[in-house]
């Protein structure tokens, strides 16, 4: 019954992170769309976002198994190899925006959308925080 509360206080959490995601992905995404619409911007400002918020969603998942490898193996080395490979997640758009020819991607879009993921740079500490504290109460428990 105690685990039971704990990991549904996990998800409301974890529910509560990915809503606020949520909620700054769209207002960037209908803040685009608008001035995409009025011919203000182009439309690679629009596919610069489309590809930050996949890139977004990818370093998330990231930080969310690279936080359970850490409490489940307790290797800091391979923790720091998954910040590395973050890092390279973050850095491969802005390759693409910068490297191919005919800009199909715009780095302002880019930028655009991967600044959820730096609102949510406390994400991590949050995870192991709480993840640290379940543990704690479980092995009282036992």
């Amino acid at each position: 019954m105690h685990k039971k509360v704990n990991d549904r206080k996990k998800w409301q959490e974890i529910i509560k992170i990915l809503g606020f995601f949520a909620i700054i992905s769209l207002i960037s995404l209908i803040v685009i769309a608008i001035l995409v619409g009025t011919k203000t911007i182009s439309w690679n400002w629009l596919t610069g976002f489309i590809l930050g918020e996949i890139t977004a969603v990818i370093a998330i998942i990231l930080v969310f198994f690279s936080v359970n490898l850490l409490i489940k193996t307790e290797n800091h080395y391979l923790y720091y190899f998954m910040y590395l490979l973050r890092l390279g997640v973050y850095v491969a758009p802005f390759l693409l925006a910068f490297l191919i020819p005919a800009t199909p991607f715009f780095y302002g879009g880019v930028l655009i959308g991967i600044l959820p993921v730096v609102a949510l740079s406390y994400l991590t500490g949050m995870l192991i925080k709480q993840k640290v504290v379940v543990a704690e109460s479980e092995s009282l428990s036992c």
